[in-house]
């Protein structure tokens, strides 16, 4: 089944395109990140129960390349899926804006070494500072604001310490 987008576009029919500003994104940004800090705990204790291996297992299958992997989980919330990836034998690299949500994924993946959590936000609502691992392996932090491209990089070097099979 097509969404209701995909079929406007296959008859041609015109689209809407809606442009933010600089400061319109950062004031939904903001609101989001305060949406799930205020509701951290009862988005976990929602969420920590779903079975996800059916999700998890559609996704492995079609990475083309041979096991071990490192996945970068952007918007890890509190840390169920890589928990997950990290128990298959992944490295797990978690990205989450929401502080609240962050600590939680660092508390609930402090048992397992081969994750690692990218936290906070810049003043734009990128993701910024920190990057931390529970085996102290990968880290990589800035007290600067970080921009998309910084970000990118940051990730990246943390994704490129475990070589060409990674997703």
């Amino acid at each position: 089944h097509r969404c209701r987008a995909e079929r406007r576009l296959e008859r041609g029919e015109p689209q809407a395109i809606v442009k933010l500003t600089a400061d319109e994104l950062a004031r939904i940004a903001e609101l989001t990140i305060g949406h799930y800090n205020g509701r951290a705990e009862a988005f976990w204790q929602g969420t920590r129960d779903h079975d996800v291996s059916q999700n998890i297992a559609a996704l492995l299958r079609h990475v083309e390349a041979s096991a071990p992997f490192t996945i970068l989980d952007l918007g890890c919330g509190p840390g169920r899926d890589l928990i997950v990836f990290a128990g298959l034998g992944h490295a797990v690299v978690g990205v989450e804006g929401a502080a609240n949500l962050a600590a939680m994924a660092r508390a609930n993946s402090a048992a397992t070494e081969s994750c690692s959590i990218l936290a906070g936000r810049s003043r734009t609502g990128s993701p910024s500072a920190a990057i931390s691992s529970p085996s102290g392996r990968e880290s990589v932090t800035s007290t600067d604001s970080l921009g998309e491209a910084s970000m990118r990089s940051s990730a990246d070097r943390v994704v490129a310490s475990a070589g060409p099979a990674s997703i």
